[in-house]
């Protein structure tokens, strides 16, 4: 389920108090001192939000990840590693990663972009993994709210269309906290699948990055590209949007006929794979299209599987962006 299509309790509201007042102590904490960040000694990049869940952080941690391969670097990725099945310190390179050890997201970049990841808990834990590996730049994912890790850029990733599309805290809203905490962001990134762009007033020392999801490519089970417009599909996703995948694919020009949704980083059962199947077959669709982050938790279909990739397009940005990376590369030799 989506977090802004939450059901709200009575509990909600107070919940939300006490989550706002322990991350503001947290806040305070760190702004003065109390507690102390610890760098990894490389070139760090945070891609995170202040909201919880579908602002689309994930394929901008991609970018960033084949834009330091770009400046020279040999990027890792550090996560948690949410919907894993491990505990612990959990590190795999980019041919072997796999959503159980190192969760969906992390395994699917891994794989994309050819780099090691780590995936634990404790964040300066991971950074110190990937640096033993020879790794000289780290992007943490959804990193912005921890700041036990010392970055070098802090980029905060919003929903263009919606900013703050709901401004309470967590639980009775989505956000993690308050948008003042942008004031800590060296890159405020808008990320957009609609074309609008709802404009906010942002910290004057940070760069605003603007961009858009590219067109929608589909491939089947051997990686051959396979056209979607005007094909009957059945599509799933575990995400915590999924009408951002139904638009993706309404704009690809695929017939769906039906979406079926299970909660974010879901665990595909083989009751689950065998009842996507049977919709398949029911519904006469050409194939099952999920998202690139689905079907590396999707194996043994015995119908087509078709996976959708996005990439985004920057349409505001890159150039100074892609500076500062060249700068930081240039000031590590």
């Amino acid at each position: 389920m989506a977090y802004a299509e939450r059901p709200l309790g009575p509990i909600a509201a107070p919940l939300s108090w006490g989550f706002a007042a322990a991350a503001h102590a947290r806040r305070f904490a760190y702004d003065h001192g109390l507690l102390q960040s610890e760098h990894a000694g490389v070139f760090t990049i945070s891609v995170g939000g202040i909201e919880a869940g579908g602002s689309g952080k994930t394929p901008i941690a991609g970018w960033f990840l084949d834009a330091c391969k770009a400046a020279g670097f040999s990027p890792g990725l550090v996560t948690r590693g949410y919907g894993r099945s491990t505990r612990g310190l959990a590190v795999a390179d980019g041919a072997s990663a796999i959503a159980d050890e190192v969760g969906d997201e992390p395994a699917m970049l891994a794989r994309d972009f050819g780099v090691p990841v780590a995936a634990v808990a404790n964040r300066i834990e991971g950074a110190r993994a990937l640096v033993t590996r020879g790794c000289d730049a780290l992007v943490l994912d959804d990193g912005f709210s921890h700041r036990r890790l010392r970055r070098d850029l802090d980029v905060v990733v919003l929903r263009a269309e919606a900013p703050f599309s709901d401004r309470r805290l967590l639980p009775a809203g989505t956000l993690r906290e308050s948008p003042a905490g942008l004031k800590r962001a060296h890159v405020v990134w808008f990320h957009t699948r609609s074309s609008v762009i709802v404009n906010i007033d942002l910290p004057q020392t940070a760069l605003r990055v603007t961009s858009e999801d590219s067109e929608a490519q589909a491939f089947d089970s051997a990686g051959a590209a396979v056209a979607l417009r005007g094909v009957r599909v059945v599509a799933a996703c575990a995400i915590a949007r999924p009408s951002g995948f139904a638009g993706t694919l309404a704009r690809a020009g695929a017939k769906v006929t039906e979406l079926v949704s299970f909660p974010d980083h879901h665990r595909y059962s083989s009751a689950d794979v065998a009842s996507l199947q049977e919709t398949v077959r029911k519904q006469g669709a050409a194939a099952l299209v999920v998202t690139a982050k689905d079907a590396t938790k999707l194996t043994g279909a015995c119908v087509p599987l078709w996976t959708v990739r996005v990439s985004v397009r920057i349409v505001e940005g890159e150039q100074a962006l892609r500076q500062r990376l060249a700068d930081a590369r240039a000031g590590a030799t």
